[in-house]
């Protein structure tokens, strides 16, 4: 992390992502790791700075037979994380780590396609010099 962010750099903001933000009839409006805006200046790193941001969505309510529609607010202070450098690096290599194991049943279906892809008949693409003759592009 020092080679790519230099020491200093480690744990200064690389940007402003969206929390989940989720309403009671709604369900989820908003969803984490919305990536909102990036820390391109110094004026970023001051302690307290937030993206001029909001979100906003809409629910109805119904009173006496009259249909409300309400504006919800998300305002920058309830819905941005800061994530540092360090935080994304670590993300990034937490994703590294799902690993899917294929079932039994499909092992053979893989093992034909990876052969499949990975055959190369050599007889008719080396002429006699030993040099490789080009092949016609064909999308499949």
């Amino acid at each position: 992390m020092e080679t790519k962010y230099g020491a200093d750099n480690i744990d200064k903001i690389r940007h402003w992502e969206t929390d989940k933000v989720v309403d009671s009839s709604l369900g989820e409006v908003l969803s984490q790791g919305v990536i909102v805006e990036y820390a391109e200046n110094a004026a970023q790193q001051v302690s307290g700075y937030l993206p001029d941001w909001s979100f906003e969505y809409y629910t109805t309510s119904t009173t006496n037979g009259v249909t409300t529609q309400i504006v919800n607010t998300v305002s920058a202070s309830e819905g941005l994380t800061a994530v540092t450098n360090r935080e994304y690096e670590y993300e990034v290599n937490e994703k590294k780590r799902d690993i899917i194991i294929p079932r039994k049943r499909y092992l053979s279906l893989l093992e034909e396609e990876l052969e499949s892809l990975l055959a190369y008949d050599t007889s008719y693409k080396i002429n006699s010099e030993g040099l490789r003759i080009s092949e016609p592009f064909v999308r499949s």
